[in-house]
This record gives C-alpha cells, structure tokens and sequence, in this order.
C-alpha cells in the first residue's frame, strides 16, 4: 500500500475486535491515531482489557513494526455529530453511512449537516459550481429533505428528524442558510 493510513477511526466498535486484529500491523499501515466510539460501556470495558492483553502477548511485533507511538481514544456516548463530511464522499455511501449509523450504533442523537447549494448564490458561485473542489455533490435544500425522507422512512418507528439551517447572510434570508442540518433523535419507547 503506497498510501499510509494515519488515522483510524470505528464508529460502533463494540468490544474494539477490528483495533485488536489490526493492532500488530498498525506499523505497516502507518496507523498513528486510532478513535473508537460505541455506545455500551460494557463492551467498551471488555474490549480495553483485551486490546491491553493483545499488546502485551504482541509486544516484540509491536514494537519492531511501529515507529512512532499508536495513540488509542476510545469513547462512549449517545450523540453522534457529522459536521459537513457526507459531501466529500459518492452520495450513495453517504447513504450507506447513516443506514449504518442508525442501525448499528443507534445513537440518541445524531446531527449531520451538509452544505446548501442553493446559498452557493451568496458566495457568487457559478449556479452549478460545488463550494469546494472535491466535493462529490451538493443537495439543495429540497433535495437534502428528499434524501434523508428516503433513509429515514425505514427508522420511522424509532427516530423523528427535522431540519435546520445556520449562516445568513443579510440579502439571503430567503436561502435560509448557508448549512443544513439534520437533526436524527430517538424516541423515547419507555413504560
């Protein structure tokens, strides 16, 4: 692999398998930074004393194959925040991503927020140009609500959503807002 991989990050890590698996070729793969979010702090906890008991039993490999120190954050927690990042990837693993997240990790909150196209007119884009170049697309306002519609119809029994807008400008009130947000919250299903 000619490209290093510098940071690793597993939302929904369970008892952190993946890290554990990978652990003795971090060095190979230039993993310098590993992040590891779920919501049981149960697993959390069991994975820590196996990720320490796969480090000790691999030290000698460890050590020889890693330069530089591997930095472990592990996380628990019920909110999940995806700041302008589903842009930059092909809309349908954008897709893939939130099925996942709300499957999987099933977090009591979950805000994404992608880029308003339509605002790109207060920027004095171009009506077709992204913000940045390597964006993969860009959803207007009604297109973000039809996307996420779309995902959200499968999770409807377990989570409500709703939309929000941040950064105006005077003159584009109109637009909203430069940012979009989804705001993805489960519902309370208690006695």
């Amino acid at each position: 692999m000619d490209e290093k991989i510098k940071k690793l990050a597993v939302l929904g890590c369970g008892s952190l398998s993946l890290e554990r698996t990978l652990m003795t070729n971090f060095g190979d793969l230039g993993v310098e930074r590993v992040i590891s979010v779920d919501i049981d702090s149960q697993e959390l906890a069991k994975g820590l004393k196996l990720l320490n008991i796969t480090e000790h039993q691999n030290e000698n490999i460890i050590c020889s194959s890693n330069s530089l120190p591997v930095l472990f954050e592990v996380y628990q927690g019920d909110i999940l925040e995806y700041d302008e990042r589903i842009e930059h990837i092909p809309q349908e693993d954008a897709t893939r991503y939130v099925r996942a997240v709300l499957l999987t990790i099933q977090p009591q909150l979950f805000i994404l927020s992608t880029p308003n196209h339509e605002y790109n007119e207060a920027f004095g884009l171009p009506n077709k140009q992204f913000r940045h170049g390597d964006h993969k697309f860009e959803f207007t306002r009604q297109e973000f609500k039809f996307w996420l519609y779309n995902i959200m119809t499968d999770f409807a029994a377990d989570y409500d959503y709703r939309f929000e807008y941040v950064g105006n400008v005077s003159g584009f009130n109109h637009l909203q807002g430069a940012t979009q947000f989804a705001v993805i919250q489960r519902k309370f299903n208690g006695p």
